[in-house]
């Protein structure tokens, strides 16, 4: 750190093969691009500090490893009056990793990391998710964002800070115990995973366009999504939803969450047509029970699935949640289905919780 800050003034290349360690407390100033082939190391307590428009970028690996005393900061330098706060982390071309070449390796990994006003893309591009589904790989932990875009593909996100942004996770095993305010977030559950419990639990979401989570994965089998103990509030904006789920051919168990204050609390998606036995694909496989949905204004909406021609209803249990009342008029009042549009599914809201769940068995009938 004797001689920091180091300054970048022409582009820079970590080849294949390289590892470059930027160690503890040093600060190192971007004013061209950095491009990584090999690895990028960065120690607790280093900070970056991009000129606006420069870029790291490239095919190879990062792994940023802070402390809670001590992160790792990256920042945008700006000019005086400039509005512009953009930096740039893309690493999404790397080279499809097979299973030979992990040997216990780690990629992408952003632990106690502060971003500011960066646009972010971090693909792991394995060829098979079971490589990796033990969540060692692609973490992000105690991290923080501010005004940044993030796409990733992260087994693990976790314990961080979500400001003012827009996150897209592909291939996440956990999204769980983050902070969220005023942004958009989007999980996809993967297609190439088996016999593994996908977590989404403990996180506090307000405002913004809410939290949403999307099942793609046609072919797992013995995968199961768990959507639990989230409390979501305050999420108004036009077409948005406090928490809004699409399910496809996986068990989705949907228990324990607080959605207040929105304009829509719960939002089931489905693109899927009508069996003969008249269950809409994917919506035979939730599990929506023990949840609070009070004080929105819509609490519930359910998919259009059919067309009026169809004789058959697919119908949707959601018995055992509270709506702020007991009142099965006022509580219909809350729901958009079946009876108010015909090509929506129908909701079966009995039998009805009689007081708010607190995580209890007292509060159960």
């Amino acid at each position: 750190t004797a001689n920091s800050p180091y300054s970048v003034i022409s582009n820079l290349s970590i080849e294949s093969g390289v590892t470059l360690t930027v160690e503890s407390g040093v600060e190192v100033r971007l004013e061209e691009d950095l491009a990584i082939e090999g690895q990028l190391l960065i120690e607790s307590g280093v900070k970056i500090v991009m000129e606006a428009g420069t870029a790291i970028n490239g095919s190879g690996l990062i792994q940023a490893e802070g402390t809670d005393s001590a992160p790792i900061t990256f920042s945008v330098a700006t000019t005086a009056g400039s509005t512009v706060v953009s930096g740039s982390v893309d690493l999404s071309n790397m080279a499809t990793v097979t299973q030979a070449s992990l040997s216990g390796l780690e990629y992408h990994r952003l632990i106690y990391c502060q971003f500011n006003g960066y646009q972010i893309d971090l693909d792991l591009k394995l060829d098979n998710y079971n490589q990796y589904k033990s969540g060692s790989l692609g973490r992000i932990q105690n991290c923080q964002f501010q005004n940044c875009q993030l796409q990733a593909e992260a087994t693990r996100f976790e314990d961080s800070q979500i400001q003012s942004s827009v996150v897209n996770l592909t291939r996440v095993l956990s999204f769980a115990d983050n902070q969220v305010d005023s942004s958009q977030i989007s999980l996809l559950v993967p297609e190439d995973i088996d016999n593994k419990a996908i977590s989404i639990e403990g996180n506090q979401v307000t405002g913004g366009k809410g939290l949403s989570v999307s099942d793609i994965s046609r072919w797992a089998y013995g995968l199961s999504i768990e959507i639990s103990r989230n409390q979501i509030e305050n999420v108004v904006e036009s077409g948005a939803a406090g928490l809004s789920v699409k399910p496809h051919s996986n068990p989705i168990l949907v228990e324990g969450n607080t959605i207040s204050n929105c304009g829509l609390g719960l939002e089931i998606k489905s693109n899927m047509i009508i069996g003969q036995n008249g269950t809409g694909q994917g919506l035979d496989q939730l599990t929506i029970r023990y949840n609070n949905l009070q004080s929105n204004s819509q609490s519930l909406q359910l998919p259009a699935t059919m067309s009026s021609w169809q004789s058959a209803v697919p119908s949707v249990a959601v018995g055992y949640n509270w709506w702020g009342s007991v009142d099965a008029a006022a509580i219909g009042q809350q729901i958009l289905e079946h009876q108010d549009d015909i090509q929506r599914a129908r909701a079966n809201y009995s039998p009805l919780l009689a007081q708010a769940y607190d995580g209890t068995e007292t509060s159960l009938p």
